[in-house]
């Protein structure tokens, strides 16, 4: 059974440094939010210091990118490493149009194959729920999702590890991009 971690930053299209931004999460939002969690943006503004908000993503939304860490607050000490639920907290997004993260597939109903892994093939997400002793996500790549239409995200590849191929049972760590990222609206990848 395949346990997912969320996505993880790994690299950008081209080389370089991936743009990470920094954005609000209210006290009004009830879902906590975790490293790796996927998040789109509401139109609305954190008046105090005009930083934009956002909210996780659910399948099929408008990404914006994804969480990589949290602003330091002294007054959350032991929630750190994640953000609770109705928890105002400063959230450091990577929102490069261009990011590449590697994510773990559900293997459910089958896994990826690898014919599944290359050019014009997409698949959603799964949002899971994340872990507040680890801090990471519980989102994964949905495995019975693969199409060539436009997803959540373009596999671009599996991660190369001698424990970890495609069409493995456990569910492959996959090299994906987001196929229609917020800052991009003219993504033609699908």
């Amino acid at each position: 059974m395949a346990t997912g971690n969320g996505l993880k930053l790994v690299g950008r299209l081209g080389g370089g440094e991936a743009h990470v931004s920094e954005y609000f999460v209210p006290a009004s939002d009830s879902t906590a939010l975790y490293v790796g969690d996927v998040v789109e943006k509401t139109n609305t503004m954190d008046t105090a210091n005009r930083v934009p908000i956002i909210t996780r993503a659910a399948t099929g939304d408008i990404i914006l990118g994804v969480i990589v860490g949290f602003r330091p607050d002294a007054s959350l000490p032991f929630t750190g490493h994640y953000r609770a639920a109705s928890t105002a907290r400063y959230v450091l997004v990577c929102d490069d149009p261009d990011a590449i993260y590697e994510v773990q597939e559900d293997a459910d109903g089958g896994a990826i194959s690898a014919a599944n892994v290359g050019e014009s093939i997409n698949v959603d997400m799964i949002v899971g729920t994340g872990s507040v002793y680890t801090g990471f996500s519980g989102t994964m790549a949905d495995s019975s999702s693969v199409a060539a239409t436009a997803e959540d995200f373009k596999i671009l590849g599996v991660v190369r590890q001698p424990d970890n191929a495609a069409a493995q049972s456990g569910g492959a760590k996959l090299l994906v991009k987001i196929v229609a990222p917020a800052l991009n609206a003219t993504d033609s990848d699908s």
